[in-house]
């Protein structure tokens, strides 16, 4: 298959709303699974804590259930998280910081060079190769 046909094909599966749930059911059971390892949690901790099942949360880790937003929110708290959604233009690339222990965006941002990120008040900007910019707000 050429590069060209390969990047076609893939175009049209992104373009279908079912390429966009199952990745976000991986993204999801990924967090998850990062999440209770940070916090020593076994599979077996977060099923007794929601008094679930075994099996049903061996296919929750195997990104095979299909999610409500309230069963996101009862496995990401009980493995000592909560659940953060959010909406980006399709054209984006987003990245997550995740600030905690104290630390601020600004304290963490700081650690990067000047070159790459630029404060503008309560905005940013990402330079990405060249004088390329994606802006964004920043919490108060």
């Amino acid at each position: 298959m050429s590069l060209s046909k390969l990047r076609n094909l893939k175009a049209r599966v992104k373009a279908r709303d079912g390429y966009w749930v199952e990745k976000l059911k991986l993204d999801f059971t990924k967090a998850l699974s990062g999440q209770m390892k940070r916090k020593g949690l076994k599979k077996g901790d977060i099923a007794k804590n929601l008094d679930l099942s075994a099996p049903y949360m061996t296919k929750v880790m195997r990104g095979d259930e299909n999610f409500t937003i309230e069963t996101m929110v009862k496995l990401a708290r009980a493995a000592g998280g909560q659940l953060h959604l959010h909406i980006s233009d399709k054209d984006s690339d987003v990245s997550w910081i995740e600030c905690n222990g104290g630390n601020t965006f600004r304290e963490l941002i700081g650690k990067v060079t000047e070159d790459q990120y630029k404060f503008e008040g309560d905005r940013f900007s990402v330079i990405r190769g060249g004088d390329h910019r994606e802006h964004g707000d920043v919490a108060a």
